[in-house]
């Protein structure tokens, strides 16, 4: 949301508590709407510190997502890539790392190797592998996803800046 976009994640989070509450009521605990926003939540949970919590949420909304739409559906994989996400913020890199090789080769085959789903997903990739201290490999991986990137969304997105900080990108 623009409200995580501007760093005030603790607003972000309410909003997106909101929103999945609404969808809840109206649609129900498992449609797709509600999962994503249970994704959201689980982003902003990891970004704000509370990492048992972002980790749970994003173990049960990645389940639940693909019972509902399947292995390989965009949300389905946007929710792999949350969980891998609160993976490496919680220390496991080599969990993070086989579910973001994992994502990589099913939103290629699905969805295209210039799809954004899978360039963002390489992206966590080069930075985990950095954090894996396989340096060659990352800096590799960043300078083609971020030439991608940066020729998709343009220079100024805050997805392009984020990799070019090293930083995760939910």
């Amino acid at each position: 949301s623009d409200h995580a976009a501007a760093g005030a994640l603790a607003q972000a989070l309410e909003l997106a508590g909101e929103v999945r509450a609404e969808y809840q009521a109206r649609l129900g605990r498992s449609h797709p709407h509600t999962l994503v926003a249970s994704s959201s939540i689980a982003s902003y949970l990891r970004r704000t510190g509370r990492l048992d919590e972002a980790r749970q949420l994003a173990g049960e909304t990645q389940p639940a997502m693909q019972d509902r739409l399947g292995d390989s559906h965009p949300f389905t994989l946007a929710c792999w890539i949350g969980l891998a996400n609160c993976l490496a913020s919680s220390g496991d890199l080599a969990a993070c790392a086989s579910i973001e090789r994992d994502v990589i080769a099913r939103a290629s085959e699905v969805l295209g190797a210039g799809h954004p789903c899978t360039l963002l997903c390489q992206a966590n990739y080069a930075v985990t592998s950095a954090q894996q201290r396989d340096e060659p490999q990352a800096q590799e991986l960043r300078d083609q996803v971020l030439g991608d990137l940066t020729g998709s969304l343009g220079g100024a997105h805050p997805h392009v800046a984020a990799l070019q900080d090293w930083q995760r990108i939910d």
